[in-house]
């Protein structure tokens, strides 16, 4: 934030102008008209402020949308969103749409009154943080809720295998888990196949590196991350530091068959594959956050809530299954 003045490619973008709008009566609003300004919590000692223009904040949206598209879930559907009830976190400044008013309902807003809300609503998808899902889950056991989602994806919080089994005997689904963070609004998100989380690498790189940020090899975890945010040139972030610990694994992505590929800018075939990821948030209110990384599926790959603070193991994303053999002998691909 000390250099935001000098970083940003916008002569309209200046931080004491930023920092004033978000002390303003309603910063919920866009800023000039032409960007959306959201914040971090400031749980590392540092708040970030992070402009998006309308249409990266569109592009973010893209992005995002891409776990549900994996679940078969459309835009038309019922969802039920719990997260930070902040005006400037991201998910009320992003990844709404413009025009669509803010969710009534919070990851504070009391049980009960959730539990009424919920049951007037009737939501086939469930999102937002693990914690208050859970207790949720216990509320549809004990017979207080009573929605039939169809799909399900937390953030912010552990998906530990105490949650997934309370949705699963809630709800019959299994839940998919999402990392992100206010300066990537979309970094990884797992499948119901794989608990592993896809890495979104057409929106970010991700490097794991040491505390004298030279990259750390497979099996070794790693001081930080560096985030680059590929979407976002109004306020660029290139190797912008994120305090995850990351051990990258060596094993393939097991989401991804031989011969499955994509092609970037370059032309050159690539492949996708799992990133296993153990996860703990440096803040010392957060538990230890247990989840796997990975690389998006070449299907996936076209487009128009883990958090910073955490330590987590990766597999390489470019790591492909080796080659299945056809029964004349060649191989397949």
């Amino acid at each position: 934030m000390a250099e935001f003045d000098r970083v940003v490619t916008d002569p309209q973008l200046r931080l004491a102008d930023l920092r004033a709008h978000l002390a303003s009566a309603d910063p919920s609003q866009s800023f000039l008209g032409a960007y959306r300004v959201a914040t971090t919590s400031g749980t590392t000692g540092r708040r970030s402020i992070i402009a998006f223009t309308n249409e990266e904040a569109a592009a973010w949206r893209a992005a995002s949308a891409r776990p549900m598209m994996r679940l078969g879930i459309g835009l038309g559907s019922r969802f039920a969103g719990l997260g930070s009830p902040s005006p400037v976190h991201v998910t009320r400044q992003v990844l709404v749409p413009p025009g669509v008013p803010a969710p009534p309902m919070s990851a504070a807003t009391p049980v009960p009154a959730l539990v009424a809300a919920l049951n007037a609503q009737q939501p086939e998808v469930l999102l937002g943080a693990v914690g208050i899902w859970r207790a949720l889950a216990e509320e549809q056991i004990a017979g207080r809720l009573r929605i039939a989602p169809r799909a399900a994806l937390f953030s912010s919080e552990p998906l530990t295998a105490d949650v997934r089994r309370h949705v699963r005997e809630a709800w019959g689904i299994e839940p998919v888990s999402g990392y992100a963070a206010t300066e990537a609004p979309t970094i990884a998100a797992s499948s119901p196949a794989h608990p592993e989380l896809e890495i979104a690498e057409d929106v970010v790189v991700v490097e794991i590196v040491d505390e004298n940020n030279r990259a750390v090899p497979p099996g070794r975890p790693g001081a930080k991350v560096l985030l680059t945010n590929l979407i976002n040139y109004a306020q660029p972030l290139i190797r912008y530091e994120l305090t995850d610990s990351v051990v990258e694994s060596p094993l393939p992505n097991p989401g991804v068959e031989p011969g499955d590929a994509w092609f970037p800018s370059t032309g050159v075939p690539r492949t996708s594959s799992i990133s296993a990821a153990r996860m703990a948030r440096r803040s010392r209110s957060t538990p230890p956050y247990w989840g796997r990384l990975s690389r998006p599926s070449p299907r996936l790959a076209s487009i128009p809530s883990c958090t910073t603070g955490a330590a987590c193991t990766l597999r390489s994303s470019w790591r492909r299954k080796p080659p299945q053999t056809s029964p004349n002998g060649c191989a397949r691909r």
